[in-house]
């Protein structure tokens, strides 16, 4: 609300309070542990859905077939060699591409590259 009455500084390029990295330093003004957290992306899809799974009886919509992967997803390593989960690295993915104002072409071209650098068993979706 405070935005949407007072609006945001018109000279405020970086932030100062969070943590940021510009070139070899660390922009004063504070630090955010929570940043440096691993992504809990699990936890956030179980408080998500919680224990609402359908009825035994009853086929699940299209929507919630792609749901119900991309919980599964959660766990499942884009290969061995990594930490990041096909999830985390889709979500990730996704960030980076609104951070930067990727076109799709852009986004997809560099999609492509990862894939071709990645073993060719990984999890990462293609697109």
């Amino acid at each position: 609300m405070h935005l949407c009455r007072f609006g945001f500084k018109d000279d405020y390029r970086i932030w100062t309070a969070h943590g940021e990295i510009i070139g070899d330093s660390q922009v004063e003004g504070g630090h955010d542990e929570r940043f440096y957290e691993t992504d809990r992306m699990n936890e956030m899809l179980v408080e998500l859905c919680g224990d609402h799974l359908p009825p035994a009886d009853e086929e699940p919509t299209g929507y919630a077939q792609a749901f119900y992967r991309m919980v599964a997803s959660a766990d499942q390593l884009v290969h061995e060699d990594t930490k990041h989960s096909s999830l985390s690295a889709v979500a990730r993915l996704i960030a980076l591409k609104s951070q930067y104002n990727m076109s799709i072409a852009h986004f997809e071209a560099n999609l492509q590259l990862i894939h071709e650098l990645l073993p060719a068993d990984s999890k990462l979706p293609n697109g």
